[in-house]
Parts: structure tokens; C-alpha cells; sequence
């Protein structure tokens, strides 16, 4: 298999119409990165669906990532944390989850010196992406993942002066 291409998306602040998209994005990588991980956390997934209310809730917080005109990741900073970042999985590897990062970490050095962020201990995709970047675990701690135990870690990177 060879290298995926880099894609230049264009980056933009989420709007009420994206909402749906979202979701639908949300449940993708919720199903796809964390679901095969947690399996006793999927019925209650399923049922809630709170990757349609965090979208309904909190998109005029996300930054999306677009390809050809279709949302192809997003990423929620809040304050000095990057509290989401998703991207389809057809499309991880091509750059999608950089660009939203550089746009997360210039958005969080606007009004912190220090960034971070919580990631599942099991994704070692995302953990070796963060370490990529610069970032650095600072604790384990015990976490919930819709009635499931998970060991989080929080990682931090200084991004301002």
C-alpha cells in the first residue's frame, strides 16, 4: 500500500447546517476508533446517541475540515484545551488532523501559554500523533466511556510565550 496524499483542506468555522454532517462524523469515529475498544459501552451509545447532541450542542464551538465540499473532520477547543478532534476514517493520514490541530493550537496560544488535551489511553494512533506534535502526558487518570471504565491521559504542550 503505498503513501495516502496530503489534502489541503479548507478550514472554517462550523455552521447550523453543518449539525447532521457532524453528527454523523462523531458517530463514525465514535464506532470506529473507541467503540471496538469499549464494546460494553455500545448499547448505551447507540441508544443516546450523544454524538447528535454534542453536534446540536457545541457546534458553533467546532472548526471543520472540508475536501470536495464534504466536512472531513472537526476539532472543539475550549479555553486552553482541545476538547474533540475527529476526522473520517477514509481520510486519516492526509494531513486533515494537522491542519485542525495547527488551527487548535494557534487558537488556544491566542489566550494560553499551555494547551491540553484528554486522550484514551488505547488510542495509540492518537497518542503517537499527539507525541508527534510536541505534546506531553502529564497523568493517567480513570475515566467513563457510557458506563464502561477507560484510563484517560491528559497530555499538555506549551503553544504560547
Amino acid at each position: 500500500m503505498g503513501r495516502r496524499p496530503i489534502l489541503t483542506p479548507s478550514l472554517r468555522p462550523a455552521r447550523s447546517d453543518d449539525v447532521e454532517a457532524l453528527a454523523e462524523l462523531l458517530r463514525q469515529s465514535w464506532l470506529t476508533v473507541i467503540g471496538p475498544s469499549v464494546p460494553a459501552a455500545l448499547p448505551r451509545f447507540i441508544s443516546e446517541d450523544p454524538a447528535a447532541h454534542y453536534a446540536a450542542a457545541m457546534w458553533g464551538q467546532f472548526a471543520v475540515a472540508e475536501v470536495n465540499g464534504c466536512i472531513a473532520g472537526m476539532v472543539h477547543v475550549h479555553e486552553n484545551a482541545v476538547a474533540s478532534l475527529h476526522v473520517d476514517s477514509l481520510q486519516k493520514r492526509c494531513g486533515i488532523g494537522s491542519a485542525l490541530m495547527n488551527h487548535a493550537e494557534r487558537a488556544i496560544a491566542e489566550v494560553a501559554v499551555e494547551a491540553r488535551l484528554e486522550v484514551l489511553s488505547f488510542n495509540k494512533d492518537a497518542l503517537g500523533f499527539y507525541k508527534r506534535r510536541g505534546w506531553t502526558e502529564m497523568r493517567r487518570i480513570s475515566g467513563d466511556e457510557y458506563g464502561a471504565p477507560v484510563e484517560l491521559i491528559e497530555m499538555r504542550k506549551v503553544v504560547g510565550s
